[in-house]
Formats: C-alpha cells, structure tokens, sequence
C-alpha cells in the first residue's frame, strides 16, 4: 500500500486520469471551483435506484484536484 501514492504513480494518473470525461445524460451534476487556487471541476453521476452507477467529471486544476 505504501508504493500505491509514489511521485511517478501520482504524476502518471494526472497525465491519464481514470473518469475524465462528459458523461451522457447524467442524473446528477454539480460544479466546484475553489477561489484561491483556481481550480474547477464539474462531477456528474448517473444514479439509479439509489445506486451510483457511473461516475465522471471534467474541469481543470492543480495536479492533486
């Protein structure tokens, strides 16, 4: 578990980050932007039956948002 945040992992996520996309008629969706780095990020989730079944999000930010 110690190896799973290392720099090179870290940095190889930000480069490809798993989820980033515009999903297709979600059912949720909520915009975030954080006044003092800057950063701005929209979540949207498809929700069915109280059950999240697809998650994304888009935006831009530091590499750790």
């Amino acid at each position: 578990m110690g190896n799973l945040y290392t720099s090179t992992t870290f940095m190889e996520h930000n480069s490809h980050p798993d989820y980033k996309y515009e999903m297709d008629a979600p059912t949720h969706e909520h915009d975030g932007i954080n006044p003092s780095c800057g950063d701005e990020l929209t979540l949207q989730l498809r929700v069915e039956k109280g059950v999240i079944e697809e998650a994304s999000f888009t935006g831009h930010g530091c590499a750790i948002s």
